[in-house]
């Protein structure tokens, strides 16, 4: 029956693993979740990474696996990973169909403009999806339309449906207002076939519109007529004179009209202004305001112009309103301001009471002074705030010029007339003079009041005529012999004709020298745009010639400014490079990349700065302009380039420099290096695969990189192999196991087989170093890990499964705390028996410290569940004359049983330690100190075993040989360097077979222990590492005056730890601590944390830990009275077992307690030798674990034996006056037989061959066949007559 249960089975599996892989299967999986097929062919799934369409689902965990990126994500064609979207700028969305419609488009983010402006012709921030209003247009919406019967024009541009502009305004986008003059023009002079008009010149800030001005048309009309006449029209430099106003000194236009004219007939006029565009003229002008009707009378009597009567018009009215001037009457009845004296009002304005005199009289130039103004000898009232020098030809009498002003501050000249000498004003006239022409003077007199000038001036007495003789003199602005040279002056003044030497000694800007006939040279070509980068725009000019260009060399250097087109052109321009001029060079080249801004328009010029005796001038003329824009037009998102044809890799996703491809911060993408980071670090683009899965060994594989299917580029030197724990955080570390050299192999196979922990999942993955990476020590790219794979050992190692019952122990007592204090020291084994039943025991002692192989045997006769015998009796030791904290036991006996080891000191200090039988020893271990030496033993029981110590604070490794059967070896290696260093030690231990090892004075340095404590004497034998775990429930007693602290030792670096607390809110506190070191202890006390009262307290792990606690008795008063502590190692809730023993040492003084943790909805029953036991105890609920209780129960009896229908936790602690001891209780587990088999069955009363017969059927942690081997080996020690008294002869057969 069996045989055809077996051949079912196998024929199953057969069948099983032929089929097709359960991951190729389709519709295994729910949607957006991929299939990892398991070692033992089952199937999981895993859900896809977040930046995968779930509608699209993965081919694994990876973003570079999902079959299409969510809504806001796109990817690269081939491997690569879901980012965030990089739509071309200006589109966005899905599959980036949606238009954005924001001012520079790269700030464009999901269509939200995060520049906060909207592109032309759009409002309605964020998005920007609606039009500008009527009416409006351009950059949010601020340009007004101007066009033609009010039409709304382009919202972008401007521009009009009929393409024609409003009246008043011109240019792109009907934008320039046309300029007008605000007052209409004056009537100077009206006279026979001549009306003479005057107008100031146009001002922005005065008149209407914008400049610059090219003409000023003059036009004309009869008041009964409609049509316009341009009579005559006006270059704006054709500056007459120079006009004194209200508020400062203006420019003004004269110009007469001497044709179209008819008698008797009333005119109008007014001066339209055409405005120019880079000196062009444009085509439109607005009609400027008319005049007042003017009536053109042409007989004897011609009348006077406006405001003047009299005698040849020579009088000037001054009457508030000058048209109700009538021959000088004020017929209005108020006087011009600063006058007083009706009719005439003739009182009040300053005029001198002399005319000017002549100083000097020489060609071009006449000198005139006169006197200040004396109120005693004067007429009228000051001050006088200027002085207008007015001047007409001699034969003239109707037209005055002013030729020079002179204000009332500038310094007075001594003059000499008459043999007398007078402070005077001076002032020459040098322009607007004819040759040999007499011309009369006079200086008309402004009044000032409170710092500004009158409007009006009284005409000042004319001086004699004066003939201005110039006979054979050169004409104005011309000098030399045959006056063949013009002069070249500041504001246009004559020089001497000799010399050329202007009178104020300044030549004009274009011109130097002595006498300023050296002209500056000068391109006459503005400089031309040959490239347009964003922030780089690059010009190029023609070098200076002389046949060619303006004005003189040699030449020096070219000069680069450069002006903002929106700035005010008065400013300062921004010189922005200086290129040396080189001989015979055609032309010159350079990049202006400073003082650019976006999409800014800007004014460019090239000055030439000439040279004279091979040093710069200091002057140079202002080159023509030209006008460029500085175009940003970038790159999409993460691309640079001259084609944007390059991806940007930064550190951070950072964008890159749109040319250079540079990162910001200078560093690359972990995955590319280089310059500009574009060479990619290699990668497989497949994760390693599971070949074969056994306990802790996992052997994958993985196919040679290839730069055409893979990632990156190499050539490749190595493989690294990595793994870490599946569930564990992204603090945990990855761990490198293995090394691989290249070779030209197709595939690589490796098997991981130490590191591991049995039943745990991991993930694996392959690193690819390149042969740049080792030369340059790049980092190397991170590879694709596999699914979760699970280290399985249904077949547990050795030690996995632990009991503290077996046939054979080995231990000793020696310590370094117990020397030279024999006689204060009791040492006790109790023993306890699972099986109800008389067992056997052989005792054999061998000397610890002998280098000889003698030893003694003894026998001992097991009758109760739990018995006590005194190391004494049992070592024989006194016969010899040894003592027996000297030797080695070995006990070993013809059926299972438990030991466990008591040591009392002096009466106060009492130490407990279970003692684990040969067959729970392992090969590794990690052992705990709280001192400045750890000390260990290690047994060992086969010969040839070799022992690696490594030492975590010192991070040095000791190897030994044990040779001996059943020998021990007493180490104390590992030191903190001094007794000061309170950090946590820790050791591990590794040997070529199991042994066995005992901590020793582990906590002999903790300065929170009582003062004047030396030598504890507690000890352990430490778990293997098959018994560390995640969870663990702490115990603790109801004496309040007990110390509890709780040592957490790591097996792995980076390990988190979390301890839960209950407060008084019945809430839980979560306290977090950090182990960064391999072997590395944490001390958690936890009275110091939160409620000092609260007793149920969790610790967690995110790697396997194991956790020792710690109790202490209070500290004595004297020190005589020395406390103690004990320790032992609590077990994961996980490896509770549900059959425990118990003794109670009475002899020592000291009561015995139980603290059990149970799950109370799976356990049933729970008894205490066959009685129930759970309704007896006051149960306590363990924080963060829900159904999971914890209690204490008190001994009477000499010994117990306690059971359930389900595993639970049991741990023994006794209390005295200063003294205590700790450990768990004798445990074994019965669910080794079967996974279907009831917990409740361990409760029964098993014989010895039902336990036989259940052992069998398990994996035994240890080797049956060799243990019968070492017992027969040592039974040859023996006389077979002491074999045959224990009646243990059968069973050794």
């Amino acid at each position: 029956m069996i045989f055809w249960l077996l051949l079912i089975i196998v024929t199953e599996t057969r069948v099983a693993r032929s089929r097709e892989p359960p991951c190729l299967t389709k519709d295994i999986c729910p949607c957006n979740t991929y299939c990892s097929e398991q070692a033992d062919y089952s199937v999981k799934c895993y859900p896809c990474h977040s930046e995968c369409e779930p509608s699209q689902g993965c081919d694994g965990p990876m973003s570079e696996q999902c079959r299409a990126c969510k809504t806001g994500y796109t990817k690269q064609p081939g491997f690569s990973p879901c980012r965030a979207s990089t739509c071309p700028v200006g589109t966005y969305g899905n599959q980036c169909k949606n238009q954005c419609h924001c001012h520079k488009n790269y700030l464009c983010v999901q269509g939200r403009c995060t520049g906060g402006q909207c592109e032309r012709g759009r409002t309605g921030l964020p998005f920007c999806l609606e039009a500008c209003p009527a009416q409006t247009f351009g950059l949010d919406c601020r340009l007004i339309c101007h066009c033609k019967d009010q039409e709304d024009c382009n919202k972008i541009q401007g521009d009009c449906p009929s393409y024609q502009c409003d009246g008043e305004w011109d240019g792109p986008g009907c934008q320039r207002k046309l300029p007008k003059l605000y007052f209409p023009p004056q009537v100077l002079l009206s006279k026979c076939n001549n009306i003479t008009l005057r107008w100031f010149s146009f001002d922005e800030t005065d008149d209407i519109g914008q400049g610059p001005i090219g003409l000023y048309k003059v036009m004309m009309k009869q008041m009964n007529g409609d049509i316009w006449f341009n009579p005559v029209n006006v270059t704006d430099p054709d500056i007459v004179t120079d006009i004194q106003t209200d508020r400062s000194l203006k420019k003004a236009h004269v110009v007469s009209i001497t044709s179209g004219l008819v008698a008797d007939v009333e005119y109008t006029f007014r001066v339209d202004i055409v405005a120019s565009e880079y000196d062009k003229l444009l085509k439109r002008a607005v009609p400027g305001e008319p005049s007042k009707a003017i009536l053109y009378k042409c007989d004897s009597t011609p009348s006077c112009p406006f405001g003047t009567y009299g005698n040849e018009c020579q009088n000037q009215c001054h009457c508030l309103n000058n048209d109700l001037c009538e021959q000088g009457l004020c017929n209005g009845g108020k006087c011009e301001r600063g006058r007083t004296g009706l009719p005439f009002c003739l009182e009040g304005l300053p005029r001198l009471n002399e005319p000017p005199s002549v100083l000097v009289s020489t060609c071009n130039r006449i000198t005139l002074f006169w006197l200040p103004f004396d109120t005693t000898v004067d007429l009228g009232e000051g001050p006088v705030g200027l002085y207008k020098v007015m001047m007409k030809e001699n034969k003239q009498t109707d037209f005055w010029l002013n030729p020079v002003n002179v204000t009332d501050l500038q310094p007075l000249k001594e003059i000499q007339t008459d043999s007398t000498s007078k402070m005077a004003h001076v002032a020459s006239i040098t322009s607007g003079l004819l040759p040999d022409v007499e011309y009369t003077f006079r200086v008309d007199l402004v009044g000032s009041e409170y710092g500004k000038l009158y409007s009006k001036a009284v005409p000042g007495l004319p001086s004699k005529a004066t003939l201005h003789a110039c006979k054979g003199a050169c004409p104005a602005f011309t000098f030399g012999d045959t006056c063949q040279y013009q002069c070249h002056c500041e504001r246009s003044e004559d020089c001497n004709k000799k010399t050329g030497v202007c009178w104020s000694e300044t030549c004009h800007p274009d011109w130097f020298g002595p006498s300023c006939q050296r002209r500056l040279p000068k391109l006459r070509q503005p400089p031309r745009l040959i490239k347009s980068v964003c922030m780089n725009l690059t010009l190029e000019w023609d070098a200076f010639n002389e046949s060619v260009d303006i004005g003189q060399g040699p030449v020096g250097q070219y000069m680069v400014y450069i002006l903002s087109s929106q700035e005010d052109p008065t400013v300062a321009w921004y010189n922005v490079a200086q290129v040396t001029h080189l001989s015979g060079k055609q032309s010159y080249v350079t990049s202006v990349i400073s003082g650019l801004r976006e999409d800014y328009e800007f004014n460019f010029r090239v000055d030439v700065v000439g040279t004279e005796n091979a040093m710069p001038l200091d002057k140079w003329a202002p080159g023509f302009v030209a006008r460029y824009q500085n175009k940003c037009e970038f790159c999409p998102l993460k691309t640079f380039g001259a084609k944007c044809d390059k991806t940007c890799h930064c550190i951070g996703d950072q964008e890159c420099d749109k040319v250079t491809g540079q990162c910001p911060s200078g560093r690359c993408h972990p995955d590319w290096y280089g310059l500009d980071c574009q060479k990619r670090l290699p990668m497989l683009i497949d994760p390693p695969r599971l070949q074969s899965s056994a306990c802790m060994n996992i052997t994958i594989s993985w196919n040679t990189f290839n730069e055409l299917s893979d990632v990156g580029q190499g050539p490749i030197d190595m493989y690294s192999i990595y793994f870490k724990p599946a569930l564990s955080d992204a603090t945990v570390s990855w761990t490198n196991v293995l090394n691989v050299s290249s070779s030209n192999s197709q595939k690589y196979i490796a098997s991981i087989v130490d590191g591991m922990m049995p039943n745990v999942e991991y993930l694996f993955r392959v690193d690819v170093i390149g042969i740049d990476q080792r030369t340059e020590n790049f980092k190397s790219t991170t590879g694709l890990s596999t699914c979760p794979i699970l280290n399985s050992c249904k077949s547990r190692p050795s030690g996995t499964e632990v009991n503290s019952v077996g046939k054979y122990f080995i231990f000793v007592v020696a310590q370094t705390s117990l020397e030279g204090r024999a006689q204060e020291m009791r040492a006790f084994v109790q023993t306890y028996t699972p099986l109800n039943k008389t067992v056997y025991v052989v005792v054999l002692t061998k000397r610890f410290s002998s280098q000889t192989n003698k030893s003694r045997t003894k026998s001992v006769e097991v009758t109760r569940n739990v018995q006590f015998f005194s190391m004494t009796d049992l070592s024989d030791a006194a016969k010899q004359n040894i003592a027996w904290r000297d030797l080695i036991f070995n006990m070993f006996s013809n059926n299972e049983f438990g030991v466990t080891l008591l040591l009392e000191k002096a009466a106060v200090q009492l130490a407990s330690m279970t003692v684990l039988p040969v067959a729970g020893w392992d090969v590794k271990y990690v052992c705990f100190g709280i001192k400045e030496s750890q000390h260990v033993v290690v047994l060992n029981l086969k010969p040839g075993n070799d022992i690696i110590v490594l030492c975590s604070h010192s991070r040095l490794s000791h190897n030994f040989s044990m040779s001996e059967m059943f020998s021990a070896v007493y180490i104390d290696y590992c030191t903190t360097g001094s007794s000061s260093d309170s950090s946590f030690t820790g050791l591990s231990l590794s040997g070529t077979h199991p042994f066995g090892v005992i901590t020793v004075d582990s906590l002999n340095y903790y300065t929170d222990f009582c003062e004047d404590v030396e030598n504890f004497i507690g000890k352990e034998m430490p778990l293997p590492l098959s018994t560390f775990g995640q969870e663990f429930i702490t115990i603790h007693s109801r004496l309040s005056d007990i110390n509890e602290v709780f040592v957490v030792q790591a097996l792995h670096a980076f390990t988190n730890v979390t301890m839960l607390k209950q407060n008084q809110n019945n809430s839980i506190d979560s306290y977090s601590f950090f182990i960064q070191q391999h072997l590395q202890n944490v001390l958690i006390e936890p009275k110091k944390y939160g409620t000092p009262a609260a007793r149920s307290v969790v610790i967690r792990s995110s790697l396997p830990v194991q956790v020792i606690y710690v109790m202490q008795p209070p500290c004595p008063q004297t020190k005589q009275l020395v406390g103690d502590v004990s320790y032992t190692y609590l077990m994961p809730d996980h490896l509770f077992y549900n059959e425990y023993y118990v003794g109670i040492p009475a002899f020592l003084g000291v009561n015995v307690s139980v603290m059990m943790v149970i799950l109370q909805t799976a356990i049933e029953s729970l008894a205490l030798n066959g009685q129930h036991l759970r309704e007896s105890i006051a149960w306590e609920n363990v924080v963060a674990k829900p159904g999971w209780s914890f209690g204490e129960k008190l001994l009477s009896s000499s010994s117990s034996r306690i059971t359930a229908d389900y595993l639970f936790g049991c741990y023994v602690y006794g209390v005295a006056e200063h003294k205590a001891f700790l450990h768990v209780a004798g445990y074994k587990s019965c669910f080794t037989v079967t996974p279907n088999m009831r917990p409740s069955d361990c409760l029964r009363n098993l014989t010895s061959r039902d336990a036989l017969a259940a052992r069998s059927k398990g994996t035994p942690a240890y080797d049956i066949t060799w243990q019968t081997t070492v017992i027969v080996h040592l039974g040859l020690l023996c006389s077979y007559h002491i074999l045959s008294d224990l009646k243990v002869k059968d069973s050794l057969s």
